[in-house]
């Protein structure tokens, strides 16, 4: 077999994604936000209150310089979810950094988790809960 197919049949979507978040982790440029308290202090707010108003059940979050991880239950359709938070969060943070335009990029990531083992291990890749 050729080395490309085998290493595409090796590559789970779990490592896939674990390699992308790692180029993220490592980008030399572009925006890094969430480095700055008071705009990290955003993300977190804006989360928690979605969860404290019953939008979803926050199960592990993360705020990463340039990008966040959310683990959620949601109450709505996902998109739905992920537009409030997104929509809130770029608002509020544009307001503390006295700027406007784009504050995240327009796509996001998603995948339904199917089992306990997979929702263990993604909780453990996440690393914060509330």
């Amino acid at each position: 077999m050729p080395l490309a197919v085998v290493a595409d049949l090796w590559t789970t979507r779990g490592a896939a994604f674990a390699a992308g978040d790692g180029l993220l982790d490592a980008a030399p440029s572009g925006p890094r936000w969430l480095a700055e308290p008071e705009v990290a202090g955003v993300g977190v707010r804006v989360l928690r209150e979605g969860a404290a108003a019953g939008r979803y059940d926050l199960a592990s979050w993360v705020l990463m310089p340039n990008h966040v991880h959310v683990l959620v239950i949601p109450g709505d359709t996902l998109p739905r979810q992920i537009g409030r938070l997104k929509g809130r969060t770029a608002f509020e943070a544009n307001r503390v950094m006295k700027r406007s335009g784009s504050f995240w990029a327009k796509d996001y990531s998603d995948r339904w988790i199917r089992n306990r083992h997979e929702w263990e291990k993604i909780i453990r890749y996440v690393g914060k809960s509330d």
